[in-house]
């Protein structure tokens, strides 16, 4: 038996109910349609090449002639057939059951949500999934399909951003709130020469392209436990913790508010803990350029608790992407450190702590004058990059249910 919400169930992700008098047709192949004398009125699609019990089910209004062809949208136009290719140039509400996560759309304003429940280690049937929408249907307030259905149905302002703007962000519902300042937009950095080929990630859903949207790096400049409020001074100040990546999308659509803005000067983009400089000359091929990534883990048992539930759907809306993974939930943070050759077909993954790399930390000392004796957390201090201790100093100023951070 195929997958498929209920009545009760749909309010709850911002879904029409099916009223009784609809008719129910599966027109196409692995499409069901919903529909009345004037219209489809909800469409359930699966996917059987995207997973296990793979489906969307999205709200229509598409008036259709008593012949059950399509009328075009603005009225004007020969009707269409029903097929697929039509059916998509048609923008639904609706909500999305993949493998990799349910995704929540809408028609009316740009509101893209992930919620990860690959992540959270239970969807790998259906079953899986309808139990993990019970349990979130019991954690929301009586109101939430109303409220729900009022923010997918209010357009949102355009906002727009430039770097150095400060935005504000939330760890989770309560355990912690910041500011960081936008310091370089990778994504426009990218189209130029400086940038050839930029890193990316292969497993997480944000790449350094024109994907999802425009890549981010932002210096957090306070991070605590109560609502902060911002002084002047902190304001100019550097930032005192490793840098965040965060898609433009959450700026976009209100997620991440613009409080304030602070000019970036191009000395500032030489102290962070990772830099774009080019680290030696690579004959044609052009630079060879530090990059990291860490992690902050949260064991498998413990994903299901309230509190971790909320650092994980709240910091990976919020903060940071979410990676493809298993038994742990990984929040990635640039940390991490890669050896990357602009110009190459593939990116490296090269950790230059690791003894099987200690010839390249010594070829980078060579082109520097300095002693290929040079430890890492010396090499660290001389390049910019974080040391261990600075990470602990990080991790120490978290607050307790950030979960543990792991030094890679």
């Amino acid at each position: 038996m195929r997958p498929e919400l209920t009545n009760d169930q749909r309010p709850y992700l911002g879904l029409r109910i099916v009223e009784p008098h609809w008719q129910r047709e599966e027109w196409l192949p692995n499409m069901v349609f919903y529909h009345d004398e004037t219209a489809i009125r909800k469409i359930v699609s699966y996917f059987t090449s995207k997973g296990p019990d793979a489906f969307s089910e999205a709200d229509y209004d598409i008036e259709l002639t008593p012949e059950k062809l399509m009328r075009t949208a603005s009225g004007r136009g020969k009707p269409r057939s029903i097929t697929g290719s039509n059916v998509e140039k048609y923008r639904p509400t609706g909500y999305r059951f993949f493998f990799d996560g349910a995704t929540q759309f809408s028609a009316y304003t740009p509101d893209f949500s992930f919620i990860s429940l690959k992540a959270r280690g239970v969807y790998n049937s259906w079953l899986d999934a309808a139990r993990w929408l019970d349990g979130f249907i019991a954690r929301q307030p009586v109101d939430y399909p109303q409220q729900l259905t009022a923010r997918l149905h209010t357009p949102i302002p355009k906002i727009s951003y430039k770097v150095g703007d400060v935005v504000a962000f939330t760890l989770s519902n309560d355990s912690g709130y910041g500011f960081c300042r936008l310091i370089l937009d990778i994504n426009r950095l990218r189209q130029t020469s400086w940038i050839q080929n930029p890193p990316g990630y292969t497993g997480g859903y944000h790449y350094l392209c024109r994907i999802i949207g425009s890549l981010m790096m932002a210096e957090v400049l306070k991070i605590q436990k109560t609502v902060p409020e911002l002084s002047t001074e902190e304001l100019a100040s550097a930032g005192r913790y490793p840098p965040l990546l965060l898609s433009d999308y959450y700026i976009l659509n209100g997620c991440l508010p613009i409080v304030a803005h602070q000019k970036v000067e191009v000395e500032q983009l030489h102290q962070l803990p990772q830099a774009f400089e080019p680290l030696y000359q690579n004959g044609p091929r052009g630079y060879h350029y530090q990059w990291g990534i860490a992690s902050i883990i949260v064991p498998e048992d413990e994903m299901l608790s309230r509190e971790n539930e909320k650092i994980m759907s709240e910091w990976t809306h919020h903060v940071r992407p979410l990676a493809d993974i298993n038994s742990e939930s990984f929040f990635f943070h640039p940390e991490r450190h890669f050896y990357l050759s602009a110009g190459q077909d593939e990116v490296e993954e090269r950790d230059l702590r690791h003894s099987r790399y200690q010839h390249l930390r010594k070829t980078i000392l060579a082109k520097k004058g300095l002693p290929a004796t040079t430890s890492y957390d010396e090499f660290s201090k001389h390049f910019g990059f974080p040391t261990r201790q600075k990470i602990v100093n990080w991790q120490n100023s978290l607050p307790p249910s950030c979960g543990e951070w792991k030094w890679w």
